[in-house]
């Protein structure tokens, strides 16, 4: 029989479980932070599953940067919008 092959999730849970021992450690901010940081993996877990990446780890964190990026031009944006005087769309209305 061959092997199972895990589901993204399932890889994403195993990197988390992975560094609970580190998780541990942090300051309970920090800890917030951390678990941030893998549910950012978990919306990105389709893209994950189809990386074939051979180390899970790095497909875990190379979703982590996407929503990171996404977070910041986001800001961006709103800073952008703030400093013409523009309402942003949680304005309008």
């Amino acid at each position: 029989m061959g092997h199972t092959v895990a589901t993204p999730t399932q890889l994403i849970d195993r990197e988390r479980e992975a560094w609970r021992r580190f998780r541990r450690a942090l300051r309970q901010k920090d800890r917030e932070r951390f678990d941030e940081l893998f549910a950012m993996a978990r919306r990105q877990a389709h893209a994950i599953g189809e990386s074939g990446c051979p180390v899970a780890f790095e497909a875990v964190v190379m979703a982590m940067l996407v929503e990171l990026v996404a977070r910041i031009e986001e800001m961006e944006r709103k800073v952008a919008e703030l400093r013409e005087g523009r309402p942003g769309p949680e304005d309008a209305g």
